[in-house]
This record gives structure tokens, sequence and C-alpha cells, in this order.
């Protein structure tokens, strides 16, 4: 007969160890999967540049070659 005492009793103490090994194993995998990060959390959206307002007149910024430098006042 299968309703002995005994067997319920092996029956919940393995049940019991299972829970517990199962509780263990998800609070390790929670544990994994939610460390924390090093990087700095940036906003890509704040932190992209605008390239039309950084750009350079080129023609204004050429330096004149041709102008020539008073030296003798500068002493």
């Amino acid at each position: 007969m299968i309703s002995s005492p005994t067997y319920f009793y092996t029956k919940l103490k393995k049940t019991l160890k299972m829970k517990k090994v199962f509780a263990i194993f998800a609070i390790a995998a929670l544990a994994a999967c939610g460390g924390a990060s090093t990087e700095p959390a940036t906003d890509s959206a704040a932190t992209t540049v605008d390239t039309a307002a950084t750009t350079v007149d080129t023609a204004a910024a050429a330096a004149d070659t041709t102008a020539k430098v008073d030296t003798a006042a500068k002493k």
C-alpha cells in the first residue's frame, strides 16, 4: 500500500528541498541579470550634436596671406 506515513514524509521532504533549490536558482538568475551597469546612463537625444549649427564658413575663416604685418611698430 502507498499510503504509509513514511511515503508522505519523504514526498514532503523532497518537495520542500526542490522548492528551496528552485528559489536559490531563481535568486541567482535575477542577481546575474540585474547587475549594476558601469556605463553612465546617457540620453541619446540630448547628446546629439547639430552639425548644421557647428559648420564653419571656410571663406571667412581663411587667413589673408597677402596682408603685410608691421613688425617695426611692435618693438
